[in-house]
């Protein structure tokens, strides 16, 4: 699931990995919500902060959220390995 905002931020959401914690929707509740299969989807990613959004995907403790810079591509977060800390912040 993807969705794309007019100030070019990107939010994908990896059904394999979403487990329906609901974090996400506590962090970032005009940006997330439960679908009706009990997993993530995205609302509008500038319904909250951007540092909430950002926020919602760090807390994912299955990694199933990805932020990107829509324009660019470049991935917000996670970082990838060998990206700004070397590390990569999936779990």
């Amino acid at each position: 699931m993807k969705e794309e905002d007019q100030s070019g931020v990107e939010v994908v959401i990896d059904l394999n990995r979403c487990v329906g914690s609901t974090l996400c929707v506590m962090v970032a509740p005009r940006s997330f919500r439960l679908g009706p299969g009990g997993q993530s989807v995205a609302l509008d990613p500038i319904g909250d902060e951007p540092g909430k959004v950002l926020n919602a995907a760090v807390q994912c403790p299955m990694g199933a959220i990805t932020v990107r810079d829509a324009d660019s591509g470049d991935v917000l977060f996670p970082r990838e390995p060998g990206g700004p800390s070397g590390v990569s912040d999936r779990p």
